[in-house]
């Protein structure tokens, strides 16, 4: 009788802890699915640094199709509502990230409109990983990186940059953010990840 009470104790916990892992990334995880044209599992546990864009409705449809026909493929989509009077109407951008690097996607895009129900509010967030045909890139010149990058700001409203300059002795591209005006340094292989849909 002690075995049995043993072991279905230890049955509880164990299923505890599954349904706790199970929550890790809460709604982003819950109502995520898996694109299923794409082998999902060749890209799951790689080590990505994910890149974060938060764009509007509107802005959605063509964002997609750059990064879809930009090297990348789309790993998946997670969409749901939220009641704003429970802080429904703020993105989770620290779980869609964390659920990215779970599934090893290197972009995500987050989208946050009016849901259908009232006073809700509808998340969708998509989750795009780099091919190895994207990953390949040739480094692009000074002129190609600064017309990318600002193709990208206005794609977000952001203000341009003046200009985009690649540093050969560190494999880095460099400007001066035009907010603050404080240089900005990202490595090459990062760069041309996140510039990749912008450079036509």
């Amino acid at each position: 009788m002690m075995k049995t009470m043993i072991m279905m104790a230890a049955a509880a916990i164990a299923l505890v802890a599954g349904n706790a892992q199970a929550q890790n990334y809460g709604t982003v995880e819950n109502f995520y699915r898996a694109n299923i044209d794409v082998d999902n599992s060749q890209y799951a546990g790689r080590a990505v640094n994910p890149g974060y864009w938060l764009v509007s409705q509107a802005q959605w449809a063509d964002v997609d199709s750059r990064w879809t026909g930009g090297g990348y493929v789309r790993l998946g989509i997670s969409s749901w509502e939220s009641d704003n009077t429970q802080g429904g109407g703020i993105p989770l951008k620290d779980w869609a990230l964390a659920y990215a690097k779970t599934i090893g996607a290197d972009v995500v895009i987050y989208s946050i409109h009016t849901g259908d129900k009232y006073d809700w509010t509808q998340h969708d967030v998509a989750f795009y990983a780099r091919t190895q045909q994207g990953a390949s890139l040739n480094r692009l010149n000074n002129s190609q990186a600064t017309t990318a990058m600002n193709r990208l700001q206005d794609a977000f409203g952001r203000p341009r940059v003046s200009s985009v300059w690649y540093n050969q002795n560190n494999d880095t591209y460099n400007w001066v953010g035009p907010k603050f005006h404080r240089q900005m340094s990202q490595s090459a292989t990062q760069f041309m990840s996140e510039i990749a849909p912008w450079l036509s």
